[in-house]
């Protein structure tokens, strides 16, 4: 039924002007499409068989496409890690039809993602500034970039390039495209197994951790992201899932913490993902 349910929402959340909703208000409201979450929810709508919508979804991405190949995120900024999320999912509708509008907006942004590289190996998080952030690894793994690997490969529990406190939602977004890219875990297993060890909040992942002490605030997507990277590696994760589903709406949609009632898209991706890969267990 939860799957259902998340299933109407999202087919709910696509915008008459196009792409899928960041997110839906508390008054019901369905707010500005979002071009990174459209993007990397499409290879999860071709995994429940939501055809129609992948593809209406990609004309859309395809058509609000940057002169250069890049997409903006909702603060109007091109941003690496947003336009890699629609090559995923550009890449994904490419191989389902083969359709050439695909390709050509798929290469196009691939372009402006390899410009953004820095020397050292990682993507800047925007082109106006040589920063980047352990969440664009997860860009970096769509360019199978072993470099920025390397580079953002965690040697202990706790990077202490993340801070002192990060938000686990962008270390889970690292995780990822580490583990994707990597052939020794080693590294992604031990941060998994040491997350584990600060106390949840009414059993979600915090939305801050301060070195995997201790946390402050509540986070679904962070927590969903966190279930589908233990249940890779033989960690327990039904109970992060069942915390999550804690979290759904009535009408399916996915409640962004505890205090912010925001039903938001890129939860709503995670737990997809989460319970459809539960299937191949």
């Amino acid at each position: 039924m939860s799957v259902n349910k998340a299933l109407d929402w999202l087919e709910a959340a696509e915008l008459p002007t196009g792409g899928i909703a960041c997110w839906q208000d508390q008054n019901g409201h369905f707010l500005k499409a979002y071009p990174e979450v459209t993007g990397y929810l499409i290879p999860t709508m071709l995994d429940y068989d939501l055809f129609d919508l992948a593809v209406r979804c990609a004309d859309w991405l395809a058509s609000i496409q940057e002169p250069d190949g890049s997409y903006r995120g909702l603060d109007g900024v091109k941003r690496s890690f947003d336009t890699a999320a629609v090559i995923e999912g550009l890449g994904a509708i490419a191989f389902e039809t083969g359709d050439d509008r695909y390709i050509v907006a798929h290469e196009r942004a691939l372009g402006w993602l390899y410009d953004q590289q820095l020397f050292a190996g990682p993507l800047r998080i925007t082109p106006d500034e040589d920063v980047s952030h352990i969440y664009t690894m997860r860009a970096s793994w769509i360019l199978k970039d072993l470099v920025a690997a390397e580079y953002w490969s965690p040697d202990a529990g706790w990077d202490p390039r993340w801070g002192a406190e990060q938000r686990p939602h962008y270390i889970a977004y690292g995780l990822d495209g580490l583990d994707r890219m990597l052939a020794d875990k080693t590294g992604v297993i031990r941060v998994l197994e040491t997350a584990q060890h600060q106390p949840l909040i009414h059993g979600l992942m915090p939305f801050w951790s301060y070195g995997w002490e201790r946390g402050e605030g509540t986070c679904t997507t962070s927590t969903l992201q966190f279930a589908i990277l233990n249940r890779r590696h033989g960690l327990e994760y039904g109970h992060l899932i069942d915390a999550a589903e804690q979290m759904q709406a009535p009408n399916g949609g996915f409640y962004h913490d505890h205090r912010d009632k925001r039903r938001i898209s890129w939860a709503l991706k995670f737990y997809l993902d989460a319970r459809h890969d539960e299937q191949y267990i």
